[in-house]
């Protein structure tokens, strides 16, 4: 492995050579220069016209790259080239270099160090991949945006994610303040793949905070959205259906006959965001002696095939609820149908 104690610039050889010759004159005489041949940088000469192969290594934690040629040629001094953090982007908190190249020949070695300090073992360079204990895929490292619904309406949320009980993905609690999308309520912020666990906060209050959140398992493919109004996850995306309206409204008697003249009624709550992801709460008003048998809605898919669904219940016979389905078609209607009958009763024989 290459050490930082075979670094020596020329000039500080030719200084080294200049005191062994003087010292050396002292004690034995002359000594022909010439014929001194001593070489601390054992991987030989600098390459020249160094040049960007167009492919990169990264790493977690280490800032300085130090490249060279099996040959036996290196392509910078020790430590090497100073890697770039990058501070926004897909790969956001990762350290970057380009490879090296001069002419047709590339860098197929590497040693990382913190400025010539904790360096690593002599390395094949693997391009495009991160260094964190060993070559690892760069899609395990990227960020993905969170969102968070400021329905309590704090002055600027902040975001502190971590994963395991030490690792910290956007610095020490409060974390970091986190971006607001033009004309809404919703923030977001960028956070590592790696992270499991988020919290949010108004920095300016430490009393207002969310409980410590589980990220959805799926948060690296999926954009989602923390709402604080309901306090769940949905999936986020600017797709907007166009409305959502009361359809169908069916009544049965203790015979299964449809009848009317109830007053059985449903209506959709105003106010709901119009977006993917988003819940939708439908009110239910009943006519004793019915109740609510069931809450459904229909849409038309991203495909234009007809798509359903079930409402949740929120308060039995009076609120339901539902997420605006991923797959609906964009600037189309959503129709809500409800099921009211007399409560069955079952004999005991």
């Amino acid at each position: 492995m290459k050490s930082k104690f075979l670094r020596f610039g020329k000039s500080s050889l030719s200084i080294v050579l200049s005191l062994m010759m003087i010292f050396s004159t002292m004690l034995v005489g002359s000594i022909n220069v010439d014929a001194v041949s001593v070489d601390l940088e054992s991987s030989g000469a600098v390459y020249s016209n160094i040049t960007d192969s167009g492919d990169y290594v990264y790493t977690t934690n280490y800032t300085h790259a130090h490249f060279w040629k099996n040959d036996g040629n290196d392509f910078d001094n020790w430590p090497g080239f100073t890697m770039t953090k990058l501070t926004t982007g897909e790969y956001k908190g990762l350290y970057q270099v380009a490879i090296p190249k001069s002419g047709t020949t590339v860098a197929d070695k590497v040693i990382f160090s913190n400025n010539g300090s904790g360096q690593t073992a002599t390395l094949d360079v693997t391009a495009n991949k991160v260094y964190d204990g060993g070559w690892k895929d760069l899609d395990g490292y990227k960020c993905v945006k969170v969102y968070y619904k400021n329905t309590n309406n704090w002055s600027v949320p902040y975001a502190y994610a971590w994963s395991g009980s030490i690792t910290e993905h956007l610095g020490g609690y409060p974390g970091t303040a986190m971006t607001k999308v033009n004309g809404t309520d919703i923030y977001y912020i960028e956070v590592s793949v790696r992270a499991e666990k988020i919290l949010f906060s108004d920095r300016y209050n430490g009393s207002n905070k969310t409980d410590d959140l589980i990220l959805p398992t799926d948060f690296a493919n999926t954009e989602y959205l923390y709402d604080a109004g309901n306090g769940g996850w949905g999936v986020y995306s600017t797709i907007e259906i166009d409305s959502v309206v009361a359809g169908t409204v069916t009544t049965y008697d203790t015979d299964e006959n449809v009848v009317s003249g109830t007053s059985n009624s449903i209506s959709i709550q105003s106010g709901y965001n119009k977006k993917v992801g988003s819940t939708v709460t439908v009110n239910t008003t009943c006519d004793s002696p019915y109740t609510v048998r069931g809450v459904t809605y229909t849409y038309t898919k991203d495909d234009d095939s007809t798509g359903t669904g079930t409402a949740s219940i929120v308060t039995k016979n009076s609120q339901y609820s539902f997420k605006i389905p991923n797959d609906v078609k964009e600037n189309s209607t959503i129709t809500v149908n409800a099921e009211f009958g007399v409560p069955r009763t079952f004999k005991v024989t």
